[in-house]
């Protein structure tokens, strides 16, 4: 839980340890089962699925990272995260490159496939239930699966246009959201964030705000949200997240 969060904002270890965690945990992907019977064993899954596609994300952004600790030296963390290109979810690919992962890239979002098939009779089952938290946990789950098909098909992209390919994605990501939002933070004030420590949405949610730039009411609604839910999923603050977005979109308008 806590290694996704460093995942999802910086993460400074080595290609090295990216490709030992990314073996560790294939390893026990392989061990999937053919149908999940229950929503634990279902996220269990997940969650090594989705650390092992961001430890791939990470080994193959080749940040200097002596550059970036010293200059982060003069910047004191109460002040300034000092963010750098690319550390950010989703950082591009600094430079056009020969793209020789494409054949892990292609394994990576075909267990995401596997996964998905693997989890649809049951995630049909909860559909028709009648427990709210295990809907909400699903729609979830789902929002997690599109980012992750955004990240690794997006690993070689070296501009931002290249994401208005996902706008489909970015559409369902706001969607999903506006049904699990008042589940998640119907007692939060402006005051009193609920907090977390698993990544539900707000990552997401900052990814359209952020990216989505070909269907302006869908990345408005994603701002929106963040800014108005008052989330707290471990070290990532919804009303932060939200005024960066819109930084960001008052760039580009």
């Amino acid at each position: 839980m806590l290694d996704l969060q460093v995942l999802l904002f910086i993460d400074n270890r080595s290609t090295e340890i990216h490709q030992q965690m990314k073996r560790s945990q294939n390893r026990i992907i392989e061990t999937m089962p053919q149908e999940f019977e229950t929503l634990a064993d279902v996220r269990q899954f997940w969650q090594i699925i989705m650390n092992r596609n961001y430890h791939f994300n990470k080994s193959i952004q080749q940040l200097d990272l002596q550059r970036i600790q010293e200059q982060r030296l003069d910047t004191p963390w109460e002040d300034s995260a000092n963010m750098q290109d690319g550390e950010m979810l989703l950082g591009n690919a600094s430079t056009e490159r020969p793209w020789p992962l494409k054949e892990e890239q292609s394994l990576y979002r075909n267990d995401i496939d596997i996964w998905s098939a693997t989890f649809a009779p049951l995630y049909s089952r909860i559909l028709l239930g009648t427990k709210k938290r295990e809907q909400v946990a699903a729609a979830i789950l789902k929002v997690q699966t599109q980012i992750n098909h955004i990240m690794l098909a997006g690993t070689p992209f070296t501009t931002e246009s290249a994401y208005d390919q996902f706008l489909p994605n970015f559409q369902s990501i706001v969607l999903l959201s506006s049904i699990i939002i008042p589940y998640l933070s119907p007692a939060a004030t402006a005051s009193e964030p609920k907090f977390q420590f698993d990544i539900g949405i707000v990552a997401a949610l900052f990814l359209v705000g952020s990216r989505c730039r070909n269907e302006d009411k869908t990345r408005v609604r994603a701002i929106e949200m963040l800014l108005g839910c008052r989330l707290r999923e471990g070290i990532w603050d919804s009303l932060s997240v939200g005024h960066m977005a819109r930084w960001i979109r008052s760039l580009e308008v």
